[in-house]
């Protein structure tokens, strides 16, 4: 069994491994760091468990959003995670994505992420995740 303090970097870790396999790795990394019964949701629609999840990282890297040849960056910050038990955990955090344009980078979208953790086996997963818009892409 972890520590508290632990737990938390774990869970903060979590979030930015989800930001990079975003934008560097590949759409199955990106939702093994969910639950098999993950739910990932956006613009309230749900996208519940490891296919649906990949599938919908891959449309938005098809869409030029994120992904490796997109250039764009999802930026992380102010992460709060709270354990509620041994197996149970929930937190926040807010983000901006940056993508390259003619003028120079710009935020593409900036909003938060409001997530409910479990612990699966051992290691910390995300159990839904729910992304909350402050600027929606325009596009």
């Amino acid at each position: 069994m972890t520590g508290r303090v632990e737990d938390e970097w774990a869970l903060a870790k979590l979030g930015h491994e989800f930001a990079a396999a975003a934008d560097d790795g590949s759409v199955e990394q990106a939702a093994a760091l969910f639950t098999a019964d993950g739910v990932f949701e956006v613009m309230g629609v749900e996208h519940t468990g490891h296919a649906a999840i990949a599938a919908y990282v891959d449309k938005a890297r098809r869409a030029g959003m994120t992904g490796p040849r997109s250039g764009a960056r999802h930026l992380v910050t102010n992460v709060l995670v709270t354990v509620d038990s041994a197996d149970a955990a929930h937190g926040r955090s807010e983000f901006v994505l940056m993508t390259p344009g003619d003028a120079g980078p710009y935020v593409r979208v900036a909003g938060g992420y409001r997530d409910r953790y479990r612990r699966v086996d051992g290691a910390w997963l995300i159990a839904h995740r729910t992304v909350v818009s402050y600027a929606p892409a325009e596009d």
